[in-house]
């Protein structure tokens, strides 16, 4: 009975090592795979919350964006219609250039308050030669005077300052050409042409 015993022993014991063995794994295991849930479950988190944090910085900047373009694109509106305004204003000054008086004086004083209220809005080459032709303009009835005995020269010059204003704004705009052969030359299709 000792042998059988010690057989029994023996075996629970080699029985007893393997499932110590098994069990130690396997809570070992089980305590990796808790811990990897728990780490998921954090990393998860943090990916959640930097994907929440770049969508909401990218719907500003988009939004920043927009209402930044929109504000050019009105701004850009303005200036083209202000550059407009100065070329009709260019072509007053030589329709009232050789005027009476009065017609200049009226002339000068529109200029002047179209000046106050839109000069920041043209481009600088267009604005130099908006106060150069307005300048001159007002100089010149007093140079064509015959009793101021203005140089020749000197009215020729002054009225070229006149004259430099409409091709500054015309360079200052360049608004492209509606041909349809620069239609073509870009790529676009070409519309059809009717027969």
């Amino acid at each position: 009975m000792n042998l059988a015993y010690a057989l029994a022993i023996a075996a629970l014991s080699f029985l007893g090592g393997l499932a110590g063995g098994f069990l130690r794994g396997y809570t070992t295991e089980k305590g990796k795979n808790r811990a990897s849930k728990e780490d998921l479950g954090d990393l998860t988190k943090i990916v959640e919350d930097i994907r929440d944090t770049n969508q909401r910085g990218l719907a500003e900047l988009t939004e920043s964006l927009r209402a930044h373009h929109s504000m050019r694109s009105a701004a850009l509106e303005k200036r083209l219609e202000v550059h407009q305004d100065a070329y009709r204003m260019a072509f007053m000054m030589f329709r009232n250039l050789y005027g009476s008086d009065e017609e200049h004086r009226r002339t000068g004083n529109d200029i002047r308050e179209w000046w106050m209220r839109n000069a920041l809005y043209l481009d600088e080459g267009p604005r130099a030669a908006f106060d150069r032709a307005w300048m001159a303009y007002l100089r010149h009835p007093a140079m064509i005077r015959a009793d101021a005995r203005s140089d020749a020269d000197a009215v020729v010059k002054n009225f070229e300052e006149i004259r430099a204003l409409p091709p500054a704004l015309e360079r200052a705009v360049a608004l492209p050409p509606i041909v349809l052969d620069q239609v073509a030359q870009i790529g676009a299709p070409e519309p059809p042409r009717n027969a």
